[in-house]
């Protein structure tokens, strides 16, 4: 320690080589006045310990909360959260920590903490974005009222809202290190997507099942309705990781046959994963000044993710599509980064994953088959029930819509065609007894 250091805690300085932490070292090498460090004794680029309870006081405000004083306190004691935090030694944050003390515990005075903010016994944990985030929330629900009630089309306040809250995804990471945006295609873990349709006939799945491209996969734009993820007259297409969720997805009621098939990815897809959104976290430092806006985002994406992903009510379904389909429509057409398509949990099957492929990636390889079902009687010692059988034929017949020039991206495997009938649906519905007032 040189000689010529004040003792005074909040005037004694320390050198950018004694904190850690990358952002806020940076900045005392590039603001910071050259002097000795009171902590190593080495000559550099210096803060006040005064100036670093700046720097500190701002991180805490934004990213910080001081907990309640209790048997099971939560968070850690401020000295360790400064230690922690700045990565700097024991010594200079508890000099941090005196110094906000001293500034802090006239404020404290009239509050019915028994501690000051700064107190060396209080404990602090990070704080909850989500709760603070009133920016993204009051512009969503701007976006939905606009939606809702004024303008559906070429309205820049939903375009801006939803560039607001969706550009520069990519700096986002999921805290337990699964990918925002997945791979898909050949040679990636996801190369297959299973998609369903349920009819009420034999004769209903014969005529729609005369070619691929109209019975089987998304239907032409003439034929596309309004669905979650896409608007009247837009086809996307729906479909599953596996053929149990495909199959839980379509709902078929008892008494229906439902097509089942998979499809091979023949090209590269980029795909978002709606549920890795759920645990989102901004990449930044608490010293970033404009860390607490991409920190409050990732907290607003993991909420949106839930609202994408949530089961949709048959009486509310037209309002609850418009946000949804806008949120599609945006994200197809994002440049930075590109997306293919959407994965999100399945509301009808547990552990089921939903994908949906955006108009762009919805073309399906056309193939000349027909698909027709038959129903073979079989007796059973419960009496007689008729099984759908199916059978491939060789056809001419092939529907691609005239003037569509996108490249196919899906594939029929003819071999993973099947057809069930739906004898019996179980549901989870778990029983919460009234509670008499």
């Amino acid at each position: 320690m040189a000689a010529d250091q004040p003792l005074n805690q909040s005037e004694r300085r320390i050198c950018f080589n004694c904190v850690g932490e990358k952002v806020l070292s940076r900045r005392i090498e590039a603001d910071g006045l050259a002097a000795h460090c009171f902590y190593c004794g080495q000559a550099g680029q210096t803060f006040s310990i005064d100036e670093m309870a700046n720097e500190i006081k701002l991180a805490f405000d934004e990213h910080a909360c001081r907990t309640e004083d209790s048997p099971e306190r939560r968070g850690d004691k401020v000295a360790d959260v400064i230690g922690m935090w700045a990565v700097i030694d024991t010594r200079p944050a508890e000099d941090i920590r005196c110094t906000l003390e001293e500034r802090n515990e006239d404020f404290d005075m009239d509050t019915y903490w028994e501690e000051c903010s700064f107190h060396e016994d209080a404990h602090y944990e990070k704080n909850d974005a989500e709760a603070e985030n009133y920016e993204f929330h009051s512009r969503w629900r701007e976006l939905t009222r606009i939606l809702q009630t004024e303008s559906r089309y070429f309205n820049r306040t939903v375009q801006d809202t939803l560039a607001s809250i969706f550009e520069g995804i990519s700096e986002h990471a999921n805290a337990n290190g699964r990918p925002i945006v997945v791979k898909a295609g050949p040679g990636e873990p996801l190369n297959t997507i299973s998609r369903a349709r349920v009819f009420q006939s034999p004769r209903e799945l014969e005529v729609a099942g005369a070619t691929t491209a109209l019975g089987i996969g998304p239907p032409p734009t003439r034929n596309a309705i309004a669905g979650r993820m896409n608007p009247h007259g837009i086809s996307v297409f729906y479909g599953a990781k596996d053929s149990q969720t495909a199959l839980a997805e379509v709902r078929p009621p008892v008494g229906s046959l439902v097509w089942i098939g998979r499809f091979d990815l023949i090209r590269s897809l980029r795909l978002l994963d709606i549920e890795a959104l759920q645990s989102a976290e901004a990449a930044g430092s608490w010293f970033d000044r404009s860390y607490i806006h991409r920190r409050r985002r990732g907290e607003f994406l993991s909420w949106l993710s839930e609202q994408i992903s949530r089961p949709v009510v048959p009486n509310a379904e037209s309002f609850d599509h418009i946000e949804t389909q806008a949120v599609t429509e945006f994200l197809a057409t994002m440049t930075n980064p590109t997306f293919d398509g959407i994965i999100y949990p399945s509301a009808q099957r547990v552990d089921g994953r939903n994908v949906v492929l955006f108009h762009k990636a919805a073309s399906v390889e056309p193939l000349p088959h027909m698909f027709i079902v038959e129903l073979v009687e079989r007796t059973t010692t419960e009496g007689v029930e008729f099984l759908p059988q199916l059978r491939v034929v060789p056809s001419d017949a092939s529907d691609p819509e005239k003037g569509d020039k996108r490249l196919p991206v899906l594939k029929l495997d003819i071999s993973s065609i099947e057809v069930r009938q739906v004898n019996a649906i179980a549901y989870t519905a778990p029983s919460q007894p009234a509670i008499a007032v």
